[in-house]
């Protein structure tokens, strides 16, 4: 009992004459949780940068909920080891409450804070969170902005759900998702390009076609497959980007001389020529 005693005053007297934030980091090895995080708190004010930077990481090791505002606050700290320590430990945490705003801080963050940010936002799952609130009407200006910067320096990108986005709607304010998907490539896109063209602004996604179609067969190919597909002004976009696409849509050319031949319009058959001519090089 005598000894028990002893060590416990033994004990009291070590964190007496520890610094604050040794006496949380001794709290929580001790599993006072509540204790700790309250000391480290209230350490985020220190005049310090190298102890708020300190008590931000031993918040997020605690995994700390209710400090996520305290830590967001710190990503605007004069030191870049504080911003650091903060916005990682906001990826430790795991809070969604937050993550509008650390969002709107990653464009304009230090080059050197960029890869926590990008580590954080990846844990804190922001690309759902950017496919989820990118059709909201209530988007203030220039949030869209930040999102594309957003999804354009994340390690992974949610490639489904961006897919998904740009189908619900094929017009130049989604360009911006569809070039991210076209940089990542994870999966086949033509079948989604072609869709955008017939349906959507010409000039919005012809540069994206030529520059696929340069290095992947399979747009191409998907271009001479829509063909029996659409008619009209859709159809003539097709002929208008197989024939800018030149001498590398030579697969194409059977199919518009059957085309050519089949066709008793005059006007299409004039189209389906100069699209010939475009690929043949004359």
């Amino acid at each position: 009992m005598k000894l028990k005693v002893f060590f416990s005053l033994l004990v009291g007297l070590s964190l007496a004459a520890c610094s604050p934030l040794d006496k949380a980091r001794n709290l929580a090895k001790e599993g006072q949780k509540e204790e700790a995080a309250q000391i480290a708190l209230e350490l985020l004010k220190d005049k310090e940068a190298s102890t708020r930077a300190e008590a931000a990481q031993l918040l997020g090791e605690l995994k700390v909920e209710n400090a996520a505002k305290p830590l967001l606050n710190l990503l605007d700290d004069p030191d870049l080891a504080v911003q650091k320590a903060a916005v990682t430990s906001l990826g430790e945490i795991g809070s969604q409450e937050v993550m509008f705003e650390v969002i709107s801080k990653f464009p304009r963050a230090n080059y050197k804070v960029v890869p926590a940010y990008q580590k954080a936002l990846d844990k804190l799952n922001a690309g759902k969170f950017i496919v989820a609130d990118w059709n909201n009407p209530k988007l203030p200006d220039g949030v869209r902005e930040d999102y594309v910067f957003t999804l354009k320096n994340l390690p992974s990108v949610p490639t489904e759900g961006l897919i998904q986005l740009v189908k619900e709607r094929y017009t130049g304010a989604n360009k911006p998702l569809l070039d991210i998907l076209v940089k990542n490539q994870a999966v086949d896109l033509s079948p989604l390009l072609v869709d955008y063209l017939v349906q959507g602004n010409l000039n919005d996604i012809e540069p994206i076609i030529l520059s696929l179609a340069e290095r992947d067969s399979r747009m191409i190919e998907q271009l001479v497959s829509a063909l029996d597909k659409h008619q009209g002004t859709q159809q003539d976009k097709l002929l208008v980007v197989l024939g800018d696409i030149g001498g590398r849509a030579e697969m194409a050319v059977p199919k518009l001389v059957a085309m050519s031949n089949g066709t008793g319009n005059l006007d299409q058959q004039k189209r389906l020529n100069q699209t010939l001519k475009k690929i043949r090089g004359f």
